[in-house]
């Protein structure tokens, strides 16, 4: 496993000890890797959801639709 070396604001401190405390992670490298994973699952759906609308206007376009 590769390691990162961050440098953070307070605020940044702040919010990751909030995500720590209500999810409860008991250390700052497991919940920066949830925070990451879940802006991942999130951006995927993003990214799916453009594709597949994308796909639903190009087909009206073509006359399939």
């Amino acid at each position: 496993m590769s390691q990162i070396n961050l440098h953070v604001t307070q605020d940044f401190q702040d919010d990751l000890a909030l995500l720590m405390r209500e999810a409860g992670i008991g250390n700052k490298s497991e919940a920066i890797r949830f925070a990451v994973k879940q802006i991942a699952k999130h951006t995927r759906r993003i990214v799916a959801d453009r594709q597949c609308a994308a796909g639903v206007v190009g087909t009206a376009r073509d006359g399939g639709g």
